[in-house]
């Protein structure tokens, strides 16, 4: 057991697997650094014409950690991205976005 990671007294406010969790709430929220990353992600892709795999692939990563704050949306909305990632032969292959 980690005692320096542990926490003795009862709380309304914690992290885990990083997620902020306010129980009091009942809000699990996306830290800011990680939607920053993934909006940067998302950026980098709109500005090029051709994507690859792998870029693709990350960004569905990002999306699918997310799912816990956002909810069944994320897959929802991110099926296409799958698709399109299961489509291709290598992680270098790219596609028009």
């Amino acid at each position: 057991m980690n005692l320096q990671k542990s926490v003795w007294e009862p709380s309304q406010v914690g992290a885990w697997l990083g997620f902020h969790l306010y129980f009091s709430l009942n809000i699990i929220s996306v830290p800011l650094p990680k939607i920053t990353k993934l909006k940067e992600s998302i950026s980098h892709i709109l500005a090029h014409r051709l994507v690859n795999a792998k870029d693709l692939a990350s960004i569905a990563g990002q999306l699918n950690f997310m799912f816990l704050a956002f909810g069944n949306i994320v897959r929802l909305m991110s099926r296409s991205m799958y698709a399109q990632i299961s489509a291709q032969s290598s992680w270098f292959s790219t596609f028009s976005r």
